[in-house]
């Protein structure tokens, strides 16, 4: 926040057009730039951890929890289940464990994953928070346990293009709602879609899915997490639309003639999959997601050898007052 929305720009771009330089096709190739409308009060997610009565975040390349009480670039309702969460569970929370905060319209669902069993007390707590107005449902999951313990509704409603998109509330979602709406705008306008055979590879609870279902000739969606897989099948479903979405490894995808491939992978990347001997050789343009652009760019390197080049590159301002940024970067072969 020491930098100024335009110096912060600049130097997003710069992360970018780094992780393509020197690639086929980078010389013609200029980043588009998506600014957020928002610069604070934007997250509609947040990850948050505990330790002992300290509940916050996590202290910079650490694993000290900074006890906060706030966060600017929190949206209104999610700093609202954040005082609730602090007002209900300090002081019955033992141990270490997260607790995930997920936006659904004007309150927000918590969801707390603890690395050993809670006492009884812990439980109240979490029954107390679900009946306060500022929260929508609660979770709490052990790593011992085999379910999470709910109270309340506990998936919630994203707003997606004027209609909900529903999800649990573990799954993961795009932080900046009005920033995911260009994003997935952009990655269908850089896939071309209609009437292509288009695999879709960690497609979550179907954020890019129902979209690229609209157009697609025939769509194979594959998301590891089963219920964000199952999720995603209910969004298809509630908008008529038809998909396959496999409940499998991103990085091992089902055999087939592909004319379109879209990916959105962890920050890890997806070095396993383009590490492959063979990138799917049918496919004729790849659409690559990416909130890392320094796996972005091992990536990159690795399919413009399997013989793609690139073609296009936005940069998306999905995390205002950071140094992350999303981006869509497509190659052609």
């Amino acid at each position: 926040m020491n930098a100024n929305l335009e110096l912060q720009r600049q130097v997003k771009e710069s992360f970018l057009r780094e992780a393509y330089e020197g690639l086929p096709g980078s010389s013609e190739t200029e980043v588009r730039w998506v600014a957020s409308p928002r610069a604070l009060g934007y997250r509609r997610r947040a990850r948050l951890a505990w330790h002992g009565d300290r509940l916050g975040y996590r202290r910079r390349r650490s694993k000290q929890v900074v006890d906060i009480e706030s966060c600017i670039v929190v949206a209104a309702p999610l700093s609202a289940a954040w005082a609730a969460a602090r007002e209900h569970l300090c002081g019955h929370l033992v141990g270490k464990g997260e607790i995930t905060l997920l936006r659904s319209e004007e309150t927000a669902s918590v969801a707390l994953r603890s690395r050993s069993p809670q006492p009884s007390s812990a439980f109240g707590a979490c029954a107390r928070l679900a009946e306060d107005p500022r929260v929508e449902g609660v979770s709490l999951r052990d790593e011992e346990a085999a379910a999470a313990a709910e109270w309340g509704r506990t998936s919630v409603a994203l707003r997606f293009e004027g209609a909900l998109l529903w999800a649990p509330s573990e799954a993961f979602s795009q932080a900046n709602e009005a920033i995911n709406d260009r994003l997935v705008h952009e990655v269908v306008a850089l896939a071309q879609p209609k009437a292509q055979r288009v695999l879709e590879l960690h497609a979550g609870i179907g954020n890019f899915t129902v979209a690229l279902a609209r157009e697609a000739e025939s769509l194979v969606a594959v998301e590891y997490d089963e219920r964000a897989a199952e999720a995603c099948r209910q969004n298809l479903a509630s908008r008529g639309l038809d998909a396959r979405v496999l409940v499998g490894d991103a990085n091992d995808p089902p055999t087939g003639r592909y004319d379109v491939l879209v990916l959105d992978p962890p920050r890890q990347g997806a070095k396993a999959l383009f590490e492959r001997d063979q990138v799917w050789p049918t496919a004729k343009r790849i659409v690559y997601v990416s909130c890392d652009t320094a796996t972005l760019g091992r990536d990159l390197r690795s399919a413009c050898a399997h013989g793609y080049r690139i073609d296009a590159a936005v940069g998306l301002d999905m995390f205002p007052q950071t140094a992350h940024l999303e981006s869509v970067v497509r190659l052609v072969r």
